[in-house]
């Protein structure tokens, strides 16, 4: 089915997006100090430079902060794409099953497997809510930046595993979808044929 590459596609740009935001945030942590009115000051570097400046003129921090909202609606989106994928086949089967007077057993398994995807794509949001909950606390310093780095971290590398489930049951879904197509005679064919009744 095509939604495997497309899925993998969307991982890597995902990971991609966190890594660079992750990458950023270190960057302007460790370019930074708490100053005597704990106030966050900029440190410079032996060589007298100072922290890196983020894309767009926007500073580092200005940038991480944008990068970290686009990154998590992007993850969002990801596992969003995800439960929609699974509504659409499962309603695809469904029509089928009707039109062609099948026994249910092929939206029964359809419906198991959508029921499996609905856990992995909320715990995979969750982890990103809870890592960008970090980042305002920190922000405005009621957490500490190393704790907000270590669940930004963990949020990261929790997509991992939650990836990793969604893509079995993506390709279990996928050969369902390759039996219904087989059966009803091979590749050139729509998977819904709905159509509106003719008029009298």
């Amino acid at each position: 089915m095509r939604m495997q590459p497309i899925f993998l596609a969307l991982c890597a740009v995902s990971f991609l997006l966190l890594g660079y935001t992750f990458q950023l945030g270190r960057t302007y942590h460790l370019g930074s100090a708490t100053g005597p009115d704990g106030e966050v000051v900029a440190v410079q570097s032996a060589d007298g430079a100072g922290a890196p400046e983020g894309a767009f003129g926007w500073g580092l921090l200005g940038t991480h902060f944008v990068m970290g909202i686009a990154s998590g609606i992007f993850v969002c989106f990801v596992h969003s794409i995800v439960l929609v994928y699974f509504l659409g086949t499962g309603k695809a089967i469904k029509e089928q099953m009707e039109l062609q007077n099948w026994a249910e057993e092929p939206y029964e398994r359809s419906r198991k497997i959508m029921g499996q995807s609905l856990m992995p794509a909320t715990a995979g949001i969750v982890l990103v809510i809870i890592a960008a909950f970090s980042g305002g606390f920190s922000l405005i310093q009621v957490a500490d930046p190393d704790v907000h780095m270590l669940i930004a971290a963990c949020g990261i590398m929790g997509q991992i595993p939650v990836y990793a489930r969604q893509w079995t049951l993506i390709r279990e879904n996928g050969r369902l979808m390759d039996e219904v197509v087989e059966r009803l005679g091979g590749d050139d064919i729509r998977i819904a044929r709905r159509t509106s009744p003719p008029p009298n």
